[in-house]
């Protein structure tokens, strides 16, 4: 990918689970790919700092979720079912349920408590 700080922060608030860039050697395109595997998140070296630092200092499992699962999310915080989140976001209940789902795999999350605790806990915004 390109070295240009601003998409990296694209990618990664766009929920990418890492950015390496094209200059990048075999061993570090093979560790950033076993990293993602394990569920974990990789930015190259040379510009992991500007990264995080654009992001705000943002938690690493944040950037792991999309716009609309954060959308999804922030229904959930709210204490929000998938039948009442769904119309607001125009999506139907099974499909926030599939958010809900994806979310928690991303994420590690074993229990719905898991995930709506982790959305208050990392500030996802109401729908």
């Amino acid at each position: 990918m390109h070295a240009k700080i601003k998409y990296a922060v694209a990618a990664m608030q766009e929920g990418a689970a890492g950015y390496v860039l094209k200059s990048a050697g075999v061993e570090e395109l093979k560790a950033a790919l076993e990293e993602t595997l394990r569920g974990g998140v990789t930015i190259s070296s040379s510009i992991a700092k500007e990264v995080m630092a654009d992001l705000g200092g943002q938690h690493a499992g944040a950037t792991k979720v999309t716009p609309r699962q954060r959308d999804v999310l922030g229904g959930l915080a709210r204490g929000l079912m998938a039948k009442e989140i769904a119309p607001k976001l125009h999506l139907s209940p099974r499909t926030v349920e599939s958010h809900k789902y994806q979310i928690m795999k991303r994420l590690g999350l074993e229990t719905s408590a898991d995930l709506i605790r982790y959305a208050i806990n990392h500030g996802m915004g109401p729908v």
